[in-house]
């Protein structure tokens, strides 16, 4: 697993954060600014699938936007930012499920843990946790997730948002 450089500070665009999400300093959020992962509130041992997610965020302004843009889209756009933390949170799901010894309620439980953390507030969807349940699963079929997302309310998904 790569391994990230984590500043104990606010991410450089925090002041667009707070407009867009109201979050708070001491929110116990982490943010991905390539090239670094931010941690203003200080969280201690940060899981390993949890820096996964945090990864994608990375890999995806690095490779494609950059920081500055794919922020500015995803407090912009909510089709992108559902797009991307979806992303972000299969990964995360997967890394635990690598886990020899997780078992099947603890997959099971994690999932329902993610699906109510996009569905929550602080992402500002607008989607329900069980839509997220059937959407992370269905992320290598788009059509699927098109097909869940309309029934959802959610606009078509546009061409460009996955790599």
């Amino acid at each position: 697993m790569t391994t990230f450089d984590i500043r104990y500070t606010v991410p450089p665009n925090f002041e667009q954060l707070k407009e867009a999400f109201f979050v708070k300093e001491s929110d116990r959020i982490l943010y991905a600014y390539h090239p670094y992962i931010y941690n203003p509130s200080g969280i201690e041992d940060i899981s390993k699938p949890l820096l996964h997610h945090e990864g994608v965020h990375m890999d995806r302004q690095h490779g494609g936007l950059g920081p500055l843009a794919w922020w500015k889209h995803y407090c912009e756009n909510m089709q992108f930012r559902l797009m991307e933390e979806l992303l972000a949170h299969r990964a995360e799901y997967v890394e635990v499920c690598k886990h020899p010894h997780t078992s099947r309620a603890q997959k099971r439980a994690y999932m329902v843990a993610i699906s109510k953390r996009l569905a929550s507030p602080l992402y500002g969807l607008k989607i329900r946790a069980k839509t997220v349940k059937a959407l992370l699963p269905a992320m290598d079929d788009l059509r699927v997730m098109a097909k869940v997302l309309s029934m959802e309310g959610q606009a078509p998904l546009e061409d460009g948002l996955v790599s």
